[in-house]
């Protein structure tokens, strides 16, 4: 098995989703713990982090706005601001878990 070049430790139990800006120098994770993280590529440290949802964040995308959409298992789309993970606005009403998201390039 390989050796990992980089570990990043921030979410209790295990990241679930990851969300690269287009530059590829942050990396925003999302974890089972519902916790957000930012990340300083290729350094590794972490610049911020967030309680982000109620439930696992399944999924994160990098919009054209610098702004983190994720999706969780607490029925709900959030939207932060990168790197700092400042909380925008969250979409309720989900029926149940938002398993993923899309973001459209030119558009958010």
């Amino acid at each position: 098995m390989a050796t990992p070049e980089l570990t990043l430790e921030a979410h209790d139990r295990y990241g679930l989703a990851l969300a690269w800006t287009d530059d590829g120098s942050t990396l925003a994770t999302g974890g089972f713990d519902g916790g957000l993280a930012t990340w300083s590529i290729p350094a590794g440290e972490a610049l911020h982090l967030s309680e982000g949802h109620d439930g696992s964040v399944n999924a994160g995308v990098h919009t054209m706005s610098g702004d983190l959409v994720t999706a969780s298992t607490d029925a709900s789309v959030g939207r932060s601001r990168l790197p700092d993970l400042r909380a925008i606005d969250r979409l309720e009403g989900h029926g149940g878990t938002v398993a993923a998201v899309a973001a459209h390039r030119t558009a958010l």
